[in-house]
């Protein structure tokens, strides 16, 4: 079998194979909530997995000596919440809530406080990525 031959099968199989992995597999829609979605959920998933892991005897902890001595706590969770939420508002066209260096209003302290917080922070994210298309994506913090 000539080399030509061997190269045209060899490309025949290829394209063969793309468009069957295509139709198994196909391209999801393309909006602006679909796109932002793409890395949100892994992160969403990713993050709340990392909280839920720690356990809560451990959320105070704080390395005393090193390079990592002023890290702060796992606390830190109740001030991703806060972002989560103050940015949804703000994609909503809302404004944010004050006092973000402090995590925000909500006065969850415990683990699971701090979870529930943490999961609502997410949903509203969704709605508000759901929420977002062309029109609203540039708007300024309080609407038009």
């Amino acid at each position: 079998m000539s080399k030509f031959m061997c190269a045209a099968i060899v490309v025949a199989a290829i394209v063969g194979w793309e468009t069957a992995i295509a139709q198994e597999h196909p391209l999801p829609s393309k909006t602006i909530p679909d796109s932002l979605n793409l890395i949100w959920k892994s992160l969403e998933q990713d993050f709340t997995a990392l909280a839920e892991a720690m356990p809560e005897k451990q959320w105070s902890f704080r390395p005393t000596q090193g390079a990592f001595a002023n890290v702060r706590t796992f606390e830190q969770v109740k001030h991703v919440a806060y972002a989560n939420k103050a940015w949804a508002k703000q994609i909503m066209g809302e404004k944010p809530p004050e006092r973000c260096d402090l995590g925000g209003p909500n006065s969850a302290k415990t683990k699971a406080e701090i979870l529930a917080y943490l999961r609502d922070s997410f949903r509203r994210m969704d709605e508000a990525i759901v929420s977002t298309n062309a029109n609203n994506l540039l708007q300024p913090v309080g609407g038009p």
